[in-house]
């Protein structure tokens, strides 16, 4: 084992996809990119492909944008997750309403801090 990592592979993806949503992730409270790293950990899509993490954590995104359910699943979990760090009730979206201004997590936002990642991990400037 002379000169092996004592972190396992697949630790060593979900750190870099963690540490990219730190330092490229536009999320204000932190609870969005929580729910998102929380996701991946551990999954099948990044055991597939744990050589090319942040490749994993683009089509992650470009996977949920890709259905209204699942933007609206995560715009849920990301309130909830808000809710407990904030220690109050969250603003979940009610179809047919506008969305309260305080949300921090609305479909709209939400869908574009996704589209914004897809465009970041894709681009030439990402690293």
């Amino acid at each position: 084992m002379k000169g092996a990592s004592p972190v396992s592979r697949q630790q060593q993806a979900e750190n870099e996809i963690g540490s990219w949503l730190q330092s490229h992730f536009k999320d204000t409270t932190g609870a969005l990119r929580s729910v998102i790293h929380r996701h991946l950990k551990g999954s099948k899509l990044l055991f597939a492909e744990v050589e090319d993490p942040l490749a994993v954590l683009s089509k992650y995104c470009a996977h949920v944008i890709a259905s209204d359910y699942r933007v609206r699943e995560l715009v849920r979990e990301a309130d909830a997750e808000w809710g407990l760090r904030m220690e109050e009730r969250p603003y979940f979206d009610v179809e047919g309403r506008a969305p309260n201004p305080s949300d921090p997590y609305t479909l709209d936002s939400v869908r574009g801090a996704l589209e914004d990642a897809v465009a970041r991990l894709t681009s030439q400037d990402c690293p």
